[in-house]
């Protein structure tokens, strides 16, 4: 199915990313550069064997339902991440910068939400 105009974010962060670094996103399907925050040692993981539904919010939790969480900017993702407490990451954060398909959006700003009707 083709994405709406109403399905489209225009007044995302992360949409003035360097596309000279970076290279150009599909805006016609809701493609942005965001952030995930993390710990050192689930980069590794997570670049190897892609992000894994399966372990979705087992650090943090689920609030919106099952899936992936991304943010728009750094100061948010940052809240996610997390440290190794041993190892040679030991005491060190990480944030992966994505390409991420939003596909269609929905907005809430309600304090708890649903996550099985998102």
């Amino acid at each position: 199915k083709n994405l709406q105009e109403q399905d489209l974010l225009a007044d995302v962060l992360t949409a003035v990313a360097d596309t000279k670094v970076l290279g150009e996103t599909e805006t016609n399907c809701n493609e942005f550069f965001m952030f995930h925050g993390t710990k050192p040692s689930a980069v590794s993981n997570i670049i190897e064997n892609d992000f894994l539904l399966k372990l979705a919010g087992g650090n943090r939790g689920t609030l919106y339902g099952s899936g992936l969480y991304f943010a728009e900017s750094s100061s948010k993702a940052d809240e996610y991440a997390d440290d190794d407490k041993e190892g040679i990451y030991k005491g060190l954060y990480a944030m992966l910068l994505c390409r991420v398909t939003l596909g269609r959006t929905l907005y809430t700003d309600e304090l708890s939400p649903d996550g099985a009707k998102l």
